[in-house]
C-alpha cells in the first residue's frame, strides 16, 4: 500500500473518530441532493405545525375551564354557555383538520427525504467500499457490510424521517408553549419552568452515557455479524467438518461479551425513566402550589389561567382534574389549605413514579440484554446453522440476506421491547383505541416488512460482492456492482413509495382524531351539563378519562413502527424454530440415483447414476460444467438427499447415519478452500471431534508440506 494511501486512511479514522455524536449524525445530511433538502425543509415546516397545536389548545383548555365556572356559579345564563362551548369545540375541529393536513405532509416529506438520504448514503458505502485496496479486506472487514447496509442503516433511515420528525414537532411545541405561558401568567409560567433545565440536563446526560454504551455493543454485534458471514459463506466446509458446535461456542462468546456491556445500560435506564417522570409530575406540584398561592393573593384573577400555564409549560392533559372547576367557589384559608394538600399529594405522586419507573427501566434493560440481544441472537445462528443445504441453495437465503436477517430481527424486536415496551405498557391502561390501533399497525406491518424483504435482499448483493472482492477486483466488476446495487435501491424506492403514502396518512389520521375526540365530549358533555344530566365534577372526570384514551391512542400509534418491526423480526425468529433438518438423526454403492434441486425442479442433473467404490480406489469425476460432478461429491457427504435411488456404505442406506459420526471418517476440500479468521492451528483443528494435541497437529502440517510456512 502506497503512503499517500495509509495516510489517507488514518486521517479518515481520525476524522471519524472525532465526528461520532452529534457531529456525525449532522454529517449525514451531505448525502441528501437537492429534492431532498427542499423535503426536509418542508417536512420541518410541516412537523413544526403541529407542535404548536397543544400549547394552542392550552388556551382554549383555560378558557372552558373559566366557562364551566362561571356556569357553575350561575354567572352566565344557559344558551350563553353553550355558545362558547361550541365555539371551543369548533377551534378544536378546526385544529383537528390541520393537523391533520400538516402532520401527513411533513411525515411524508421527512419519510421520502430520508430515503432518498439513505439510499446515497448506501451506494456511498458500497462504493468506497469495493474501492478500497485488497489489504483493506485482508483485515477482516468483509463480514460486516451487510450489518451496515441493514441494520445500520434502517437505524439511520429512522433517525432522519419518523424520529427527527417528532423531535421537530417537540422542539416546536416546546417554544410555542413557552410563549403561551409567558403571555398568560409570566410570573407562576418563570416559576414552573424552571424545572425544564434539570430534565434537560439529566436526560441529555443519559443518553449521551447511553449512546456510548450502545456503539460499543455495536462494535461486538458487528464482529458477531463477521462471524456468521465467515460461517454461512463457507456452510459446506461447517458442515462437512461438523464444526457448528465450534462455531456456536465462537458466536455465543462474542454474544456474551455484548450481553455484559449491554447489562451496564440498566442503571442508566433506570435513571433516565425515574428523573423524566420525577420531575413531570414534581413540576405539576410546584405549578400547581404557586398557583393557588398566586390565585388568594389576587396575583391571578382566573383559575383558568393556572390550568394553561401547567398545561403549556408541563404540555399535559393530567392537570384537568376535577378541583379547577371548584376554585371559584373556595375561599379564603381553605382556598390555600386545599391547594397545598393537592399540590403535596402532586409530590408524592412523583416519588412514586419516580421509584416505578426506574424500576420499569431497569428491568426493561435487563429483559432487553437477556431475552433478545443474547437469547433470540443465539437461537437465530444456532438454528440456521443446522439446516440442510437446500435451505442455503434458496435465492433469499444467500449469505448477505441471512447476516442481514440475523442482524435485523433481534434489532427490531429490541427496539420495541426496550424502552418502548415500558411506555407502551403504561399506554395501555390509559384506554387506548384498539380499531384505530388495528388500522395503523396494518399498513405499518404490510410496509416495514416489504421494506425490509427489498432492503435485505440489497444487502445481500453488496456482501456477496465484497465476500468475492478478490474477483470482482481482477475482472473490473466494481462499477457493474454498484450499478446493479443503485438498481435495486431504486426499485425499493419506486415500491416502497405506495405504501409509505398510505400509511402516513392512516397516521396522520390517528393523530388527528385525538383533537376530534376532544371536541366532541366537549359540546356533548357541556349540553348534558346545560340539561342538568351531569354535574360539574362528572363531566370532568369523563372528559379527563376522553382525554386519557385519545392521547395513548396517538402514543400507541408513534410506537406502531416499533411494534411492526418486532412482529417482522418475532416472525423470522418463530419460523426459523419450526425449521428442522430433514439430515439428522438418520446419517459406496450409488444405485440408480437420480436428483435435482428444490431451486431447479425442471432440471435433472444425475439420472440412473450407478457406481461401486471399493476400498482403495480413487475415483475422479470428470465432465463439462453443470455435469453434476460437484452434486455427487455433496450426496456422498449427505448435505443433500437424493431424488430417487439409493446411496449405501457399509451395505447400510446414507439415510440411516448420523450425520456428524458419518462425516467425521470423510475428508473434504473446497475447490476454492476457505480460512477462518482465527489462528492457523484452529483452522486446523476445525473439523478434529476431539481436541487434537500439538504433535498430531504438527504432523498433519507436515504432511500438507505447510510446517515451515505456519511455524
Amino acid at each position: 500500500m502506497s503512503e499517500s494511501r495509509k495516510t489517507r486512511d488514518r486521517d479518515t479514522t481520525e476524522e471519524a473518530v472525532k465526528t461520532q455524536g452529534w457531529a456525525a449524525y449532522f454529517r449525514m445530511f451531505r448525502y441528501a441532493d437537492r429534492p431532498g433538502i427542499a423535503l426536509y425543509a418542508i417536512g420541518t415546516i410541516c412537523m413544526a405545525a403541529p407542535g404548536t397545536a397543544l400549547p394552542l389548545l392550552d388556551l382554549i383548555f383555560g378558557q372552558f375551564v373559566n366557562t364551566f365556572n362561571d356556569f357553575a356559579v350561575g354567572n352566565i345564563s344557559v344558551g350563553h354557555f353553550r355558545s362558547e362551548i361550541a365555539q371551543a369545540s369548533l377551534y378544536l375541529v378546526y385544529l383537528a383538520v390541520a393537523k391533520l393536513v400538516v402532520f401527513y405532509v411533513g411525515t411524508i416529506a421527512f419519510s421520502f427525504a430520508a430515503m432518498r438520504t439513505v439510499r446515497a448514503l448506501r451506494i456511498d458505502c458500497v462504493n468506497k467500499t469495493l474501492r478500497q485496496e485488497i489489504a483493506f479486506f485482508d483485515n477482516g472487514n468483509t463480514g460486516a457490510i451487510a450489518v451496515r447496509l441493514s441494520t445500520n442503516s434502517s437505524h439511520i433511515q429512522q433517525g432522519m424521517a419518523e424520529k427527527l420528525g417528532l423531535i421537530v414537532q417537540a422542539i416546536s411545541a416546546l417554544i410555542t408553549a413557552f410563549v403561551v405561558a409567558l403571555a398568560v401568567q409570566w410570573k407562576l409560567a418563570l416559576i414552573t419552568i424552571c424545572v425544564i433545565p434539570a430534565i434537560v440536563i439529566t436526560t441529555g446526560i443519559g443518553i449521551a452515557i447511553d449512546a456510548a454504551q450502545e456503539n460499543r455493543c455495536m462494535k461486538l454485534y458487528g464482529k458477531a455479524g463477521f462471524l456468521a458471514t465467515e460461517t454461512f459463506s463457507s456452510i459446506r466446509v461447517v458442515h462437512a467438518y461438523w464444526s457448528q458446535p465450534r462455531m456456536i461456542e465462537r458466536h455465543n462468546q462474542i454474544l456474551d461479551d455484548a450481553k455484559k456491556q449491554g447489562m451496564r445500560k440498566s442503571l442508566n435506564w433506570g435513571l433516565l425513566y425515574a428523573n423524566e417522570f420525577f420531575f413531570v409530575f414534581a413540576s405539576y406540584g410546584l405549578a400547581f402550589w404557586q398557583g393557588i398561592h398566586m390565585y388568594a393573593r389576587g396575583e391571578i384573577e382566573a383559575p383558568g389561567k393556572i390550568i394553561t400555564v401547567i398545561f403549556a409549560v408541563l404540555v399535559a392533559a393530567q392537570s384537568v382534574t376535577q378541583v379547577a372547576p371548584q376554585v371559584q367557589v373556595i375561599e379564603g384559608s381553605e382556598l390555600t389549605n386545599r391547594g397545598d394538600f393537592y399540590a403535596l399529594m402532586l409530590f408524592i405522586v412523583a416519588l412514586i413514579n419516580g421509584i416505578l419507573y426506574f424500576v420499569a427501566g431497569y428491568v426493561s434493560n435487563v429483559v432487553c440484554q437477556q431475552v433478545i440481544s443474547r437469547q433470540y441472537r443465539e437461537d437465530m445462528f444456532n438454528n440456521v446453522i443446522y439446516q440442510d443445504m437446500e435451505y442455503f441453495d434458496q435465492p433469499e437465503n444467500s449469505t448477505g440476506a441471512i447476516v442481514s436477517r440475523l442482524s435485523q430481527a433481534p434489532a427490531n424486536l429490541l427496539e420495541f421491547i426496550g424502552l418502548n415496551s415500558a411506555l407502551l405498557f403504561i399506554v395501555l391502561i390509559m384506554l387506548i383505541s384498539s380499531a384505530i390501533t388495528a388500522i395503523i399497525l396494518g399498513m405499518e406491518i404490510k410496509l416495514e416488512e416489504a421494506t425490509e424483504r427489498l432492503f435485505s435482499n440489497s444487502a445481500a448483493t453488496a456482501s456477496e460482492a465484497v465476500s468475492a472482492i478478490r474477483t470482482v477486483a481482477s475482472l473490473a466488476l466494481e462499477q457493474h456492482v454498484i450499478d446493479r446495487y443503485q438498481s435495486q435501491l431504486s426499485n425499493i424506492t419506486k415500491r416502497s413509495s405506495k405504501m409509505l403514502l398510505t400509511a402516513n396518512l392512516f397516521f396522520a389520521v390517528a393523530q388527528a382524531v385525538e383533537f376530534a375526540a376532544m371536541a366532541l365530549t366537549l359540546w356533548y358533555g357541556a349540553r348534558l351539563m346545560s340539561y342538568g344530566e351531569y354535574s360539574t365534577n362528572q363531566f370532568f372526570t369523563v372528559f379527563t378519562a376522553v382525554v386519557f384514551a385519545a392521547e395513548g391512542s396517538v402514543q400507541m400509534i408513534a410506537y406502531s413502527t416499533s411494534l411492526s418491526k418486532a412482529r417482522a423480526g418475532a416472525n423470522e425468529i418463530l419460523w426459523l424454530r419450526t425449521q428442522h433438518q430433514r439430515i439428522d438423526s438418520a446419517t459406496f454403492e450409488l444405485e440408480r440415483v437420480e436428483f435435482e434441486y428444490n431451486t431447479r425442479p425442471e432440471n435433472t442433473v444425475i439420472k440412473s447414476l450407478d457406481i461401486e467404490v471399493h476400498p482403495g480406489q480413487f475415483i475422479a469425476f470428470v465432465g463439462a460444467s453443470g455435469c453434476g460432478k460437484s452434486t455427487v461429491v455433496s450426496l456422498l457427504e449427505r448435505f443433500y438427499e437424493p431424488s430417487a435411488g439409493r446411496i449405501k456404505h457399509h451395505q447400510k442406506e446414507l439415510r440411516e447415519y448420523c450425520p456428524r459420526k458419518y462425516r467425521d471418517g470423510l475428508a473434504y476440500l473446497q475447490q476454492e478452500p476457505s480460512l477462518f479468521d482465527t489462528s492457523v492451528r484452529d483452522n486446523i483443528l476445525l473439523g478434529a471431534i476431539n481436541s487434537a494435541t500439538d504433535a498430531e497437529v504438527e504432523a498433519a502440517c507436515r504432511q500438507a508440506n505447510i510446517w515451515d510456512f505456519v511455524s
